[in-house]
């Protein structure tokens, strides 16, 4: 086979492949083709790896191409468990053999995906949601009950017994608001609008202007951000909860501040193999960081699940409820708290 009709069929097979694929001759490991995710990969280009040995590449990886020897005398599919770094990721190998008297021996680099250290949560999300669903319906009949109930008693009784009857009231309106909360974003079709997230966050931040809060709030908004479509009253839910955290852990605390700032971030990804052009997928981000109490590094996994609170009153629903809309919205939360800073950044698509 000559090398130019080598390399055509090479190209014509492998570059239709996502996962990075290497070819190498069977006997003297020399590598004879690679396709572009390859090369993305590694970092070089075919013209830099063409004709090098396999060991000068992944010279790292000792124990790997002791395996690949021996599979490399037989003539079937392999797949080598041991898993391969390259800078960040890290691959499991399928390794082919087309024919007995194929002389090259083929490597497709499947990439192992990292865990997320909120997979649980998130697998679990939509199952909770409707747990707390039928809960709230169970709740709010015996509620309504007491609620008549009360009424009708503070009607026989003297004046003495208002201050108890209020209680009560109070009380029932308290546990039904609870478990509202979970009904209203129990809904997975969100109707969304095109909104402004900046008029989103000034809304949600006028309430805490009102309630005469003396930490300052330092606003860095990009004015040139487009926008983009949401469910506002969800949105509002979200930014409620993240600025009420932020100002509650610096009320204390001298020269405290909350800042918000948005920023555009430009995001690609490949999508369709064999075409150069990468489909785009763009974010706005959210930033909100404050210098509170801060946020036990140790605790930080723990703060999206339902009723975990370190709050005496705190109900532990608010970064629960976070995390679902922003789920629902096809972005990311993530919490930091470095250095006296704790800083939420939340991701939304365009």
């Amino acid at each position: 086979m000559s090398k130019f009709i080598k390399e055509k069929y090479f190209h014509n097979l492998f570059d239709y492949f996502t996962e990075p694929i290497l070819t190498i001759d069977k006997n003297s490991f020399v590598i004879k083709y690679c396709n572009t995710e390859f090369e993305n990969m590694i970092g070089k280009s075919f013209k830099y790896l063409e004709d090098k040995y396999l060991d000068k590449v992944i010279s790292k990886n000792l124990f790997f191409l002791s395996n690949l020897k021996d599979i490399s005398e037989k003539n079937r599919n392999f797949i080598i468990k041991d898993r391969i770094k390259f800078k960040e990721d890290e691959f499991e190998v399928k390794c082919i053999i087309f024919e007995e008297k194929d002389p090259y021996l083929s490597l497709f680099f499947l990439k192992v995906e990292k865990e997320n250290k909120f997979s649980l949560i998130d697998q679990n999300i939509k199952f909770l949601n409707d747990i707390l669903a039928i809960l709230s319906h169970e709740v709010n009949n015996p509620i309504t009950t007491i609620k008549i109930a009360t009424d009708l008693l503070r009607k026989k009784q003297s004046n003495d017994d208002e201050e108890l009857f209020e209680i009560i009231k109070k009380e029932a309106d308290r546990i039904k608001s609870l478990f509202e909360n979970f009904n209203i974003f129990n809904n997975d079709n969100l109707k969304k609008a095109s909104e402004n997230i900046h008029e989103i966050i000034r809304y949600s931040l006028i309430k805490f202007k009102e309630n005469n809060f003396r930490t300052p709030i330092i606003e860095e908004f990009d004015p040139s951000l487009p926008n983009i479509k949401v469910h506002r009253e969800s949105l509002l839910q979200v930014f409620d909860n993240i600025i009420k955290n932020s100002f509650e852990a610096s009320t204390n605390k001298t020269n405290s501040f909350v800042k918000i700032s948005t920023k555009f971030i430009e995001g690609e990804r490949i999508k369709i193999p064999n075409i150069a052009k990468k489909v785009k997928k763009n974010y706005i981000s959210v930033s909100i960081t404050d210098n509170g109490t801060g946020v036990d590094p140790r605790e930080i996994n723990k703060l999206y699940l339902p009723f975990y609170t370190k709050k005496k009153k705190g109900s532990g629903i608010g970064l629960f409820l976070v995390k679902k809309i922003i789920n629902d919205h096809e972005g990311d939360i993530s919490i930091k708290s470095i250095n006296g800073l704790t800083r939420v950044d939340i991701n939304l698509p365009i």
